[in-house]
C-alpha cells in the first residue's frame, strides 16, 4: 500500500480531511495516493515536490517528502515476484543471505 494512504488510514483521515488541512484538491489527492511511481519510472503522475512537501508537513513529517514523491520504492505491496521495495533494498546492501 502507497506510505500516504497506510498513514493516513492509521490516522483514521479522509480524503476530503487531509485534501482540506493541505489546501489540495480531493482528486488530486487521491492520483497521489494512486501512484505506482518509482526512482525507475519516475514519469509516472505523481505528487510535485510542492505537493510532497505540503502534505509531509500536514502529517509531521512522520512520511517523507520522498515517501510521497516515490511511492512504489516505499511500498509493503509485494511486485510482480513477490518482493517488496524493502526486500529489495535488503538484497541490495547485501543484508540478507
Amino acid at each position: 500500500m502507497n506510505p500516504l494512504r497506510r498513514l493516513r488510514k492509521q490516522k483514521r483521515l479522509s480524503q476530503i480531511e487531509v485534501a482540506r488541512g493541505t489546501g489540495l484538491d480531493q482528486g488530486t489527492l487521491s492520483r497521489i495516493e494512486r501512484s505506482r511511481r518509482s526512482r525507475e519510472s519516475p514519469g509516472e503522475s505523481g505528487a510535485t515536490p510542492e505537493q510532497a512537501a505540503r502534505l509531509a508537513r500536514f502529517f509531521g513529517h512522520a512520511v517523507t517528502e520522498t515517501q510521497i514523491l516515490y511511492p512504489l520504492d516505499y511500498s509493503q505491496e509485494p511486485d510482480f515476484c513477490g518482493e517488496t521495495a524493502a526486500i529489495r533494498a535488503g538484497y541490495a546492501l547485501g543484508a540478507t543471505e
